[in-house]
């Protein structure tokens, strides 16, 4: 959409190359450095991408994140939340439960979620998971949440 305004929210080193990428798709965009996990998020957001940044975070601080990305965005916008996550067994699809020990054996805090543990969780926190598309690598989903208002009513 030519008129959509865009703001990268990621580490100080990663600046450049997010501009080299816009450059490349002519796309102007802002920049705010920041952590996810120590900064707040720009507010006044329709719509946020949360993509692979959670595994190796206890489920407290992933809660954390969540409570930041639902209050920088406008009431009815939407989180895209793109993980790897495990079936209620946690045994499947094997390269996420793989994924899953070895972020375990590294870090201690490392959790992979099952699909009813995020949407639980991005419940608690105020959203509604309206849908999860399933991408070509077989471990991966995008968790599509709206930020309900008072009530758990859309705008």
């Amino acid at each position: 959409k030519p008129d959509l305004n865009i703001t990268v929210f990621d580490l100080p080193q990663v600046k450049t190359v997010t501009f080299r990428y816009a450059q490349v798709f002519g796309r102007e965009l802002g920049f705010q450095p920041g952590d996810f996990y120590k900064d707040e998020l720009p507010g006044n957001q329709d719509i946020v991408l949360a993509f692979d940044i959670l595994h190796p975070v206890p489920g407290t601080q992933k809660e954390e994140v969540f409570k930041k990305v639902h209050k920088a965005l406008n009431t009815g916008g939407y989180l895209f939340y793109k993980t790897w996550f495990l079936d209620e067994t946690r045994t499947k699809p094997r390269r996420a439960a793989l994924f899953a020990l070895k972020s375990k054996i590294t870090n201690d805090a490392s959790h992979v979620y099952t699909f009813s543990e995020a949407k639980t969780m991005l419940e608690v926190v105020g959203f509604r998971v309206e849908n999860r598309l399933f991408l070509d690598d077989g471990c991966s989903s995008i968790l599509v949440a709206c930020k309900m208002r008072t009530g758990n009513k859309r705008e």
